[in-house]
């Protein structure tokens, strides 16, 4: 094995890994929002207590309040397919930003 694909193939192992421990997590975090969030608990080394975080529900919003009855409530963003119509590629790639995905995938 080259030392890129012994990479490549310790990357995979993590993305693996970290999406067995995502899934971990998302069962404990069900677990424990089960449990008395007025309540600290203490034991085997952690502590563990909840805070509440209050967001708005954006969707509930737009649908009780549409654009078109308060537009006051929302603003204009870059719609990126209408301005490429505007130009030609070659005059659009002063605007582009180049990144690299990397995959890697499971071979026998």
């Amino acid at each position: 094995m080259t030392k890129v694909t012994k990479l490549a193939a310790e990357r995979r192992e993590l993305m693996d890994d970290i999406a067995m421990l995502t899934k971990r997590k998302a069962e404990i975090d069900a677990k424990l929002l089960k449990l008395d969030p007025d309540k600290t608990y203490t034991g085997d080394g952690v502590e563990l207590s909840f805070t509440r975080v209050h967001s708005l529900d954006s969707a509930l919003i737009a649908k009780r309040f549409p654009a078109s009855r308060r537009p006051e409530f929302y603003k204009l963003s870059l719609d990126v397919a209408e301005f490429r119509k505007h130009f030609a590629e070659k005059d659009l790639e002063p605007y582009e930003k180049v990144s690299t995905r990397i995959s890697v995938k499971a071979v026998d």
